[in-house]
């Protein structure tokens, strides 16, 4: 199955879950160690709930040596509140490719985090996550010879992020 395919599923699946809450759709653009500068677009249905399609690069210059595409989900707990700060939780995952002057690997991560989303106006929130990336090496390519090594298998992954909301449905 195609991963364009896999997210329209998963979309899918989700909003029909609860086909009568209210969603809205939201743009992000962040900077993380991970993903270094990513955009992507994300679908929030219900209260707390939201699935986000991101890719990842070096400021979109030589997308061959560094790039990534992760699908996200996270829960937001407005129960936990502390001042304007809502707690969140979630997973994400997905493909990355990085090149160095040695190897170029492909590799799958999987990054539970945990963050903070805080509402600068009607329209935007900052959000900001911390996790570990969990990577496992699916392909390796060596560039050229002078050093032996291997992916980081455990990586600390942080972001700071702007949310702009593009569409929401009426609340009934």
């Amino acid at each position: 199955m195609s991963k364009p395919m896999l997210f329209a599923l998963l979309i899918g699946v989700g909003l029909s879950l609860e086909s009568k809450a209210q969603f809205t759709v939201k743009a992000q653009l962040g900077v993380s160690y991970i993903e270094h500068v990513s955009t992507g677009v994300a679908l929030k249905w219900g209260k707390n709930h939201s699935v986000s399609f991101l890719y990842g690069s070096n400021f979109f210059i030589h997308t061959n040596d560094f790039s990534n595409l992760f699908l996200q989900y996270d829960l937001s707990v407005p129960k936990w509140k502390v001042g304007k700060l809502t707690p969140r939780f979630g997973v994400k995952g997905g493909n990355s490719f990085y090149t160095d002057d040695y190897y170029r690997w492909k590799v799958v991560s999987v990054i539970p985090f945990f963050g903070a989303s805080l509402p600068m106006g009607k329209m935007f929130d900052l959000v900001f996550e911390a996790g570990a990336a969990f990577s496992f090496e699916q392909t390796v390519n060596r560039i050229s010879y002078g050093e032996i090594g291997h992916y980081r298998e455990l990586l600390p992954e942080l972001k700071a992020g702007v949310v702009y909301t593009l569409f929401s449905t009426p609340k009934r």
